[in-house]
């Protein structure tokens, strides 16, 4: 039985795993439901430890950290390939 949305101390919808969260948002994305804020992305609550959507973009110093961690990764993986020839 998929997880209902559900208020919580962040007073948003809580989605209590990942996947939940993933899926609401899907289905809010292809319905063809009009909405004034339509959510375009989940993220992680560090108060609550769920999930909640979100129709704002992610903040650019965000975007920037991901592409960091992204390179640091493909870096590591590549050091890690060759150690091991």
């Amino acid at each position: 039985m998929p997880h209902k949305p559900q208020k919580n101390k962040c007073k948003k919808a809580l989605f209590l795993t990942k996947k939940s969260a993933e899926r609401a948002l899907a289905k809010i994305i292809n319905s063809d439901e009009k909405r004034l804020n339509t959510p375009i992305r989940f993220y992680p609550c560090d108060f609550c430890r769920g999930y909640h959507l979100t129709s704002k973009e992610r903040p650019p110093e965000a975007k920037n950290y991901l592409k960091y961690l992204d390179e640091w990764y493909k870096l590591i993986n590549v050091l890690k390939v060759s150690e091991n020839d």
